[in-house]
C-alpha cells in the first residue's frame, strides 16, 4: 500500500516489457512545483498487488509505457476531484488495472485496460488524518 499526502499528488506508473513497474510519487504544490518523494521498482515475482491511496486534495494517476501487467494494482483517488492521465503510446496488456471510483467528479477515462468500480469508502479512509490513524490503531 502507498498513500499520498494532505497536498495534491502525483503518481505515474511506467510498465516495461519485462512486466517491471516502475511508480514515482511527487508532491505537486503552488509553492514548491512538483517534487520527487518516492520512486521504486515493482518487480511482478516479488510483488502480487499494489494498492494507490490519492488521500486529500485532487490528485492524479499517470499510466505510461509498454508491457504485460502481472500485478494487481488498484487505485483509490480519494477525497476531491482525481485525474486519471493515459501518455500517448501506453499500451498495456495482462491485468486491468483497478479504478476504485467515489463518483465525486472524477476524470477516469475509459479504456479496455481500466476497471471502473464505484466505490464508498469508509469515513476515515482517505483523508491524510484518518489514513494515519488506521493504520496506527492496526
Amino acid at each position: 500500500k502507498l498513500a499520498g499526502t494532505a497536498e495534491k499528488d502525483i503518481f505515474e506508473i511506467t510498465f516495461a516489457p519485462d512486466g517491471n513497474v516502475l511508480l514515482k510519487h511527487f508532491s505537486n504544490e503552488k509553492e514548491t512545483g512538483k517534487v520527487l518523494l518516492n520512486q521504486r521498482d515493482f518487480i511482478p515475482s516479488e510483488t502480487k498487488s499494489l494498492a494507490i491511496y490519492g488521500l486529500d486534495n485532487a490528485d492524479q494517476l499517470v499510466l505510461s509505457g509498454q508491457g504485460k501487467n502481472r500485478m494487481e494494482i488498484t487505485w483509490h483517488g480519494g477525497e476531491g476531484t482525481d485525474q486519471l492521465i493515459i501518455q500517448d503510446g501506453w499500451n498495456l496488456k495482462g491485468k486491468k488495472i483497478k479504478v476504485m471510483d467515489e463518483e465525486d467528479g472524477n476524470e477516469y477515462p475509459k479504456h479496455r485496460m481500466l476497471k471502473k468500480s464505484k466505490y464508498s469508502p469508509k469515513a476515515n479512509e482517505f483523508s491524510a488524518s484518518g489514513w494515519l490513524l488506521r493504520h496506527r490503531l492496526h
